[in-house]
């Protein structure tokens, strides 16, 4: 093999030889720490399952439940692995309001926009939908079994349910069950009536997330930022309008049961809205079709 010769041969090689056991060991030292870390994560999630096992054995829980239970403790896991929980980045605490508004917009508003109301509602009153994804929404995560709301509830806390992942089922008292994935929208109509009794049960047909509107905080939001043309108020009379207009066979929670959505939009925000909120969907799909 080829020997350096001149004193600046030598120099280059030493140098190199130096410069290539540094990287070599900063490399092993970032393998170790990695391998450390992941160490300390596999250990720390064996200790909680563990703990939870023991919780559930002290207590009695039945078998059953308590493999639901366990189900769902992986599954949540599971998901923070993949995607990471807001309240967990720290820095995230720091940044402006108008910069977390506009994060909260950005995550959420694409599942607020399956439903024809809230789509037109973000082209005339931009600044409101962005309250409405900042401090009216929540997600959850749900097991096998798992229920969101039964029938004859009176819920304290109503929400609407958009599903992101997984599929739900919803049954009513001597009807076939009816299965909903994400797309759809349910349970609309405790935004717009108040007091509103469920007239079906929902619950997740396997593991799934839902995203849900809180109802108290959406609609002060919408008062928050009322327009001179106050949509939310115009949609809400059509949406009772509809509702006392359909047969009690037609009734549910799901408002698309007794009523044309894209019909009553266009007829609340108009034929123009309606045609700028198909050619931003449109648009969107264009971009999406040439990524």
């Amino acid at each position: 093999s080829t020997m350096p010769q001149t004193v600046e041969e030598r120099t280059f090689a030493a140098s190199f030889q130096f410069f290539a056991f540094a990287v070599s060991a900063i490399m092993v030292s970032d393998l170790t720490t990695l391998m450390t870390q992941l160490q300390l994560v596999s250990a720390n999630y064996k200790r909680q399952v563990i703990s939870l096992q023991r919780f559930l054995c002290d207590y009695q829980v039945p078998t059953r439940l308590a493999a639901r239970i366990m189900d769902n403790a992986s599954f949540s896991i599971e998901n923070k692995r993949n995607l990471i929980p807001e309240h967990t980045v720290e820095l995230l605490k720091h940044i402006s309001g108008p910069l977390l508004m506009e994060l909260h917009y950005h995550m959420n508003a694409p599942y607020l926009e399956e439903h024809p109301f809230f789509s037109s509602y973000n082209v005339v009153n931009p600044s409101g939908m962005r309250s409405i994804c900042h401090t009216a929404i929540s997600t959850s995560s749900l097991s096998k079994g798992d229920v969101i709301f039964s029938v004859g509830e009176l819920s304290t806390n109503p929400k609407m349910h958009f599903p992101a992942s997984g599929s739900l089922r919803y049954k009513m008292t001597n009807s076939e069950p009816r299965t909903f994935t994400r797309g759809s929208v349910i349970n609309e109509v405790v935004l717009w009536i108040q007091n509103w009794e469920q007239l079906g049960a929902l619950h997740a047909d396997e593991t799934a997330q839902i995203v849900s509107i809180k109802v108290e905080l959406c609609l002060k939001a919408m008062l928050q930022f009322r327009t001179k043309h106050f949509y939310p108020a115009v949609y809400a009379r059509h949406f009772v309008d509809e509702l006392n207009d359909a047969s009690s066979a037609e009734i549910t929670d799901i408002a698309s049961d007794f009523m044309d959505m894209e019909h009553a939009v266009e007829k609340v925000f108009g034929r123009r809205v309606n045609t700028a909120r198909m050619t931003s969907v449109s648009l969107a799909h264009g971009v999406r079709g040439h990524e």
